[in-house]
């Protein structure tokens, strides 16, 4: 069945999707819709997530939940010094990124970019309600190496690490372990080459570097740019129209749509600085993440979407504006291994001097 036949599937008893919600809610997790890997058999009831054409990675949310519950009122506690603290936060990493100089790479060296994605898989099944009796943790590093010339050079990805079962629960948790092992989970463990960072794909180059193009275009001041994105989605999405959309939805599915476009294209900081700190600014301006946590030089900011969506979090380095993690929460309610988030991935970043030659 298509995804997003599921979608409006998934949760009809919950409330009811029209065309216009599905078309936002498709825009929301276009990444992660392209990306979603097929589970075999009655493995998962959530979707993987992964590298997408329009940004390297993306924030891995519940297609399904997401589509029902984008639009919702906020849960009680949040208030509004919660989302002036993460403000705070964002504007204090708009300034470090002006005050941090971009690596400065000479010509056959490249920015290493190292993916490390957590994930836990659990045996329950497609339908609500399903009970689990079993779980696995995975570890899957992907390796990109980034040239000086993005455009002209070739990007390298290297994904020929194998995952790693990293834990095992539930009083199945043995045997379905090794049933997971023994699936044919689709993993390439190949090295590839992306000439000027474009997918390859026939009459469609897409690139793996949002807004590349536009970068010159893009307005600085963050009120602008937040109305120049908003302009973007809706002129390069032609499915999306808001004035489908109830009058009194429309500001915040247009505030949700532009945070997660900003925050795609941030994670792996290939956006110019002065770029990279006005989407930070636009971020603080929305007011759409709250505050978590906050330690010396690090803080953690949650985005909450809905009263039955896991939230989805990141963490930001305050003294350089980098993005060192994001974790996507587990549901309410789950029974095996509910401390555990339901995706992690960190990144980590240095300059070297080679990459791996492709294997294909």
């Amino acid at each position: 069945m298509p995804l997003m036949e599921r979608v409006r599937d998934i949760g009809a008893d919950e409330a009811t999707i029209d065309d216009a919600r599905v078309a936002v809610a498709r825009e929301v997790l276009r990444d992660e819709i392209r990306v979603a890997k097929a589970r075999k058999g009655k493995r998962r009831r959530r979707l993987g997530i992964g590298i997408g054409a329009g940004a390297l990675v993306a924030t891995g949310l519940s297609v399904a939940v997401v589509a029902v519950n984008i639009v919702g009122p906020p849960p009680e506690e949040i208030s509004p010094a919660d989302y002036a603290a993460a403000a705070e936060v964002l504007e204090d990493a708009s300034t470090a990124i002006l005050n941090t100089a971009d690596p400065d790479l000479e010509p056959g060296q490249y920015l290493r970019i190292e993916e490390v994605v957590e994930q836990i898989f659990t045996d329950g099944g497609e339908q609500p309600g399903s009970i689990d009796r079993a779980a696995v943790t995975t570890s899957d590093t992907t390796v990109w190496y980034l040239p000086e010339d993005r455009r002209g050079d070739d990007w390298i990805k290297d994904d020929s690490a194998l995952p790693e079962v990293t834990g095992v629960y539930g009083p199945d948790g043995a045997e379905f372990r090794d049933a997971f092992m023994a699936e044919d989970r689709g993993h390439s463990s190949t090295i590839v080459a992306f000439p000027g960072g474009t997918s390859g794909i026939p009459g469609e180059p897409s690139s793996f570097e949002p807004f590349r193009d536009d970068y010159d275009e893009m307005p600085r001041e963050p009120t602008a740019l937040i109305d120049w994105i908003l302009d973007y989605v809706e002129r390069t999405s032609p499915h999306i129209d808001l004035d489908e959309i109830p009058e009194d939805e429309v500001d915040e599915l247009s505030e949700k749509l532009v945070s997660k476009t900003l925050t795609d294209a941030l994670w792996l900081e290939l956006p110019p600085a002065d770029v990279r700190a006005s989407m930070l600014a636009a971020l603080a301006e929305l007011r759409v993440y709250t505050l978590a946590e906050r330690d010396e030089g690090t803080a953690t900011l949650t985005l909450t979407l809905g009263p039955n969506v896991p939230d989805s979090t990141f963490t930001i380095s305050t003294e350089t504006g980098a993005i060192l993690s994001v974790t996507n929460e587990r549901p309410p309610g789950e029974e095996i291994a509910p401390e555990i988030p339901d995706l992690r991935i960190t990144f980590s970043r240095s300059i070297v001097d080679s990459a791996p030659d492709p294997t294909e």
